[in-house]
């Protein structure tokens, strides 16, 4: 499996195991910045960091090679200036305080100016939960199949799955952190993610459908970015020539079993070219 490419990931079952955390290490850690001292190992492990990073990607990836699949067995279609994602110290410092001690309920609230997902994993009779984040994720993603393929948020879908689907399919946000808590040697724990944008209203768009990214000047919405051919997502070339901006958003909660999708006021990263 080590010789195997990136795209090729999107064909390997959901617990890629080993193989996923080798690929995000060398793929991904560059944008897990050495320079910022707020992503440390109190709570989140590098294995557990690089796994969410990568869990994410495959889904954007999943999302480009056309396997993502809804309730009939269609698959969702493609988006033009889809972009990879930037990991986040501070988002996943963010995230902690919702892990503290495998807490296995979601926060009545979201963190102020970002959408959240979150998932517990309950004591199940000593059986061990070995990468978690990579579960949760897997899960968010694969909600897929509970609704009709669109890329619309509607009004009369109300079904937390496509909540869950949306924050990591939001074509306007490429920065997310995670805070992944294991306790009593992994027989319990949880999963929270912070997104740099808000859940999506009803009438926003989760992507643009088109062709994925072959060329780098094909990378229009944020810029400077080149593409990845092979995962067909666009990437961030400068990440610090984003500059801030800051947009509202009605608040969004809905709570299902152990799992939350909410957003609040927002205050943003990352400007898109809108081209006005």
């Amino acid at each position: 499996l080590s010789t195997v490419c990136l795209w090729y990931v999107y064909m390997v079952p959901a617990n890629v195991g080993d193989f996923l955390y080798d690929l995000v290490t060398h793929k991904k850690q560059n944008k897990i910045s050495a320079a910022d001292t707020t992503c440390n190992l109190t709570i989140t492990s590098e294995a557990n960091r690089l796994n969410a990073l990568g869990s994410h990607t495959v889904a954007r990836g999943l999302l480009q090679s056309e396997q993502i699949y809804d309730n009939a067995g269609d698959s969702y279609e493609t988006a033009v200036n889809l972009y990879d994602f930037i990991y986040d110290c501070e988002y996943e410092s963010i995230a902690d305080e919702f892990v503290q001690g495998c807490q296995q309920t979601p926060p009545s609230t979201p963190p102020e100016g970002h959408a959240l997902n979150f998932k517990g994993f309950p004591y199940n009779g000593g059986a061990t939960y070995n990468r978690p984040s990579e579960i949760a994720i897997d899960e968010w993603r694969d909600q897929s199949t509970k609704i009709k393929a669109t890329n619309m948020f509607d009004e009369g879908i109300r079904e937390l799955s496509n909540l869950l689907l949306r924050q990591m399919l939001n074509w306007r946000t490429l920065r997310v952190g995670c805070s992944v808590q294991s306790c009593g040697g992994g027989i319990i724990a949880s999963v929270a993610c912070v997104y740099e944008k808000p859940a999506l209203s009803p009438g926003d768009q989760m992507y643009e459908v088109g062709k994925p990214c072959s060329a780098d000047e094909e990378c229009t919405a944020y810029e400077p970015a080149k593409c990845d051919v092979d995962g067909m997502l666009c990437i961030l070339d400068t990440i610090s020539s984003i500059t801030s901006s800051t947009s509202t958003s009605t608040t969004s909660t809905t709570v299902l079993n152990t799992t939350l999708s909410t957003s609040s006021l927002a205050t943003t990263n990352a400007n898109p070219n809108t081209g006005t």
